[in-house]
């Protein structure tokens, strides 16, 4: 985030639950530090009461990101690490989706923040707008919020039946069915391209290698990419938690 003295910038910490695109911690910073990024994830992890659950942070290759402080932090909430593939800017689709959204927002300044009180005032606006208000397109248009504490399948089972109703009021008028609002349990980071049940075959033991890939890195992959959660920032930390049945993952990212 631009600051008002040319070549100064603001640090942009935050926590993104993938499973519900909610953003579970945030802060805004005048450094980069590792001491910063393990202490917003311990204030996460104490709101979202994340103690004893299954989490995965999933993270650039930054330094403030494999710092000991920050490595030491995960190992004592039991939060295991993960860092993106090498040159692979977009490893975490869900990080550049929420900072795009950030940016292009109507209300983003156009000038830099005049100190830092600005941008965490404005990133606190933007942060509230997005969990409560935003009917994000990936979540067939229910808010974060509503995803993340449950109630997305009795709002999106009334409006399937209200376009039940509608269509057979007027039938004339749909063409087709109507709408499909169903949400989808499990969210991927980055899908595979194979179907799920021939990874798990080929990543079972014995198998010495696929192509140029050894066995051992797609049993790797395929561990990271468990069912739940994970977390974003911008271009340079992401930090996540999770609000799944099976597990998190979870990302960090720095702007």
């Amino acid at each position: 985030m631009p600051a008002a003295i040319k070549g100064k910038f603001y640090y942009r910490y935050m926590v993104l639950d993938v499973f519900s695109r909610k953003i579970a911690g945030h802060e805004v910073q005048a450094a980069e530090s590792a001491e910063l990024v393990a202490l917003l994830m311990r204030r996460t992890s104490l709101a979202e009461g994340l103690a004893g659950r299954p989490l995965v942070l999933h993270s650039d290759n930054g330094s403030a990101m494999k710092a000991a402080t920050m490595l030491a932090t995960l190992e004592n909430q039991g939060v295991v690490a993960s860092f993106s593939r090498r040159r692979v800017s977009n490893d975490n689709p869900y990080a550049e989706a929420l900072f795009r959204t950030s940016k292009y927002r109507p209300d983003h300044p156009r000038k830099a923040f005049a100190s830092v009180d600005a941008a965490r005032a404005w990133t606190q606006q933007f942060v509230h707008w997005y969990n409560h208000e935003h009917k994000h397109n990936g979540l067939k248009f229910v808010t974060p919020v509503q995803r993340h504490s449950g109630v997305a399948d009795a709002v999106l089972a009334q409006r399937d039946a209200v376009y039940a109703q509608a269509k057979a009021t007027n039938p004339q008028r749909w063409s087709r069915s109507t709408r499909n609002w169903e949400l989808k349990d499990e969210v991927w980071l980055n899908p595979e391209r194979m179907p799920r049940a021939e990874l798990e075959r080929l990543t079972q033991p014995g198998h010495q290698a696929i192509g140029f890939v050894s066995w051992a890195h797609v049993q790797k992959k395929n561990q990271q990419r468990t069912v739940g959660g994970a977390g974003t920032v911008d271009s340079g930390i992401y930090a996540v938690t999770a609000k799944a049945a099976v597990g998190a993952r979870l990302t960090t990212a720095q702007h």
